[in-house]
């Protein structure tokens, strides 16, 4: 018998195991009784007794967090508690705002609370910020009973410890420098008034034991998430409802051109003011905020008692409430600047003002303490993002149709493609995946710039849809028309630069269309194409359509998917299964693309197979679904193929181009091959070039 198997057949081996899960069962036990323990007094929402542990209800808020906070004080009407992400929360309907405002025993639950989260969730600059937030992601992988012990281990935590301690170091030299101040100044340190954070957090203090270096880096946290969430919040809104684009402008130019950017000029920007707050109605940065520490026993006024300890919320149900603001889900952008505009109530409704009826930047003696230095940030970011979209967006195409301006792209396709233009007759080096990439992100942009009555966005607001429906699906079309037609362009430029067959052919379209579009004797070919209209532009090269046909079905990786959203399942032809109702169904691409009993020689690149006359994809039903198939094909095809068609044409007429290395050396080489296990349409993981030069005419 060996050693190790004597010491697995022993007592001894036996006694350890014992004691590693009893270490376990402790540690587990010690997690849920003491930091995770329910408050007594509170009915809980959202969460089963026969649930043994909380995980699956820190899961279920997690995904579900507003729901259940509007439900629960719906069904409720009273005190209740959830759990978090980091536990059980006293939540309190808002109606409390104006009681619990006022007790100072209930302190900031984000500043100056010295804990295990407090002491490893903290940043001092701008750059940590993301490391902060790759801190929460890391440590948030664990379960809570390992996390007291793993953050010790987790680089992302120990690169917070280090900008904690430098932080620190900072701080103490501050505040010796200022002790050193009011010596020189001969002055009691009462009287020294220091109109910064740091003066604040000192007066607040007084003298309270507390980490200033901790409640710094808070702040500086906070400021930066808060402001630049509202901020993105505000764009999202400028996007979904560009009739306030030309409003706000107006207002922007009017009153910087009288007083520039102070205080004053600040207080009359009423509409920017207005529309700001009403975007942090609608979309807070959490349905629950003024979060609070109960630094001893507290009873309300009607006698709800709050243990000492306890982490309590307010739910902001306030500003869905029709009573309060009328058609409470409407986005209103002059809603406050008409609240301004009553008798009396000028400077109730402005951004940086609190109220019962709009907690957005809390209430009370704990009301956000960089509220007034977040609201000009905001508002001259607001600013600056408003006169870059008129010079980028608005002057392009306003309230124009795609069909009436093609030309508007194809002009901004032969001025990009000229910028690529060497010197004379020599070669130039480019990688396609970065450069038409670029060059279809700027025609996507055009494209998508126009302010319609009658496009896809005002068609879903008609529909009811979300306010946030309707944003993630525009978004998400821009995204996949710039994401799919850039990198399939670039695809089609390789796959040419490999086979000179299809270039010579491609390249003979081009000068056959530009010829009969000719005004006179010797027009450049790239004016000829200028005058082509869009119904041209749709019908007059098929040979490239061809290509990028190929192309897409080479580069199509991954699966698509659907969500069963009947209601009821739904069977599978007559093979007697169903797709369940809410189920997701995902299909993978390469399933046809690449079956070769439907096209032969899959992988080849072979523009030609989807010719008529071969028939190949045309065996099966769906034979082809790169723009999508069924009930749901991809709505901005034609979009898409107008994009790749001028700047494929007008690339093909400009330039002889190859493959070649980084250098601009001429290369031969097997076919570029496309990763088969991505996601998405990527581009290569190594570097492809292709070396370029003009053409003669």
């Amino acid at each position: 018998m060996t050693v190790i198997e004597s010491y697995l057949s022993s007592l001894e081996f036996i006694s350890h195991i014992g004691g590693v899960l009893l270490a376990i069962v402790s540690l587990y036990a010690w997690n849920f009784w003491t930091r995770e323990a329910f408050y007594s007094g509170f009915p809980v929402y959202g969460f089963s007794k026969k649930n043994i542990s909380l995980s699956s209800a820190k899961e279920k808020y997690l995904t579900d967090g507003r729901r259940i906070l509007l439900e629960g004080a719906k069904k409720l009407n009273t005190c209740f508690q959830v759990v978090t992400a980091n536990g059980p929360r006293i939540i309190f309907p808002n109606r409390y705002v104006n009681e619990l405002r006022s007790i100072k025993s209930l302190s900031l639950s984000e500043i100056f609370r010295k804990s295990l989260c407090l002491e490893h969730y903290e940043t001092s600059l701008p750059d940590w910020t993301m490391v902060l937030m790759d801190a929460a992601r890391a440590l948030r992988m664990w379960p809570g009973i390992f996390k007291p012990i793993v953050h010790w281990f987790l680089p992302e935590c120990r690169l917070l410890r280090k900008t904690r301690n430098k932080a620190t170091i900072v701080v103490e030299r501050e505040l010796t420098r200022r002790r050193e101040q009011e010596r020189a100044s001969n002055s009691k340190p009462s009287t020294v008034k220091v109109g910064d954070t740091l003066g604040w957090m000192q007066e607040v203090a007084g003298s309270k034991n507390i980490d200033l270096a901790a409640g710094q880096l808070v702040l500086t946290f906070a400021s930066i998430h808060t402001t630049s969430d509202l901020l993105t919040k505000c764009l999202y809104n400028l996007s979904a409802h560009p009739e306030y684009q030309n409003l706000l402008r107006k207002e922007i130019v009017t009153v910087l051109s009288e007083k520039g950017w102070d205080k004053t000029s600040l207080y009359q920007l009423k509409l920017l003011d207005s529309f700001m707050k009403e975007t942090q109605r609608l979309m807070p940065t959490s349905v629950r905020l003024m979060n609070r520490v109960a630094q001893q026993k507290v009873t309300l006024n009607d006698g709800t008692i709050i243990p000492k300890g306890a982490i309590l919320s307010i739910i902001q149900d306030r500003h869905f409430d029709p009573d309060v603001y009328p058609e409470p889900q409407k986005f209103d952008g002059y809603r406050f600047l008409k609240l301004r505009s009553q008798p009396g109530q000028e400077a109730h409704w402005q951004l940086v003002t609190t109220s019962t009826d709009h907690t957005g930047f809390g209430h009370g003696i704990h009301a956000c303490p960089d509220l007034i230095t977040g609201h000009p940030s905001s508002s001259e970011d607001m600013d600056n993002f408003v006169k870059w979209f008129k010079k980028t967006f608005l002057v392009v195409m306003p309230k124009e149709r795609t069909r009436k301006n093609v030309h508007l792209l194809t002009n901004d396709a032969q001025s990009l493609l000229q910028e690529l233009l060497p010197e004379q007759s020599s070669w130039g080096v480019f990688d396609p995946f970065d450069t038409i990439y670029e060059i279809i992100y700027q025609l996507t942009i055009r494209m998508k710039s126009g302010i319609r009555e009658d496009d896809t966005m005002q068609i879903l607001l008609d529909m009811g849809t979300s306010m946030r429906n309707t944003i993630g699906f525009v978004i998400g079309a821009l995204f996949a028309g710039q994401l799919n037609t850039g990198i399939n362009a670039a695809w089609v430029l390789v796959k040419l630069a490999e086979n000179e067959q299809w270039t010579a052919r491609v390249r003979k379209e081009v000068d056959a269309v530009a010829a009969r579009n000719r005004k006179y004797h010797g027009q450049p070919t790239t004016e000829a194409l200028g005058s082509l209209t869009l119904d041209d532009w749709e019908s007059e090269f098929p040979n490239i359509c061809l290509c990028f046909h190929e192309s897409i079905r080479l580069a199509l990786t991954g699966s698509s998917f659907r969500k069963n959203i009947s209601g009821q399942d739904i069977p599978i032809g007559n093979s007697g299964e169903v797709i369940p109702r809410d189920a997701y169904v995902a299909y993978l691409h390469d399933e046809l693309h690449m079956n070769p009993d439907v096209y032969p020689n899959p992988t080849e690149f072979d523009p030609g197979r989807h010719l008529d006359e071969r028939g190949e994809g045309q065996n099966v039903p769906h034979g082809y679904i790169g723009w999508g198939s069924g009930l749901h094909p991809c709505i901005g095809v034609k979009i898409a193929k107008t994009e790749m068609t001028i700047v494929l044409a007008y690339f093909i007429a400009i330039f002889d181009f190859e493959l070649s290395d980084k250098h601009g050396n001429k290369i031969n080489r097997e076919p570029c091959q496309i990763n088969r296990n991505a996601e998405l349409a990527e581009k290569p993981r190594s570097h492809i070039h292709l070396r370029y030069r003009r053409r003669s005419e």
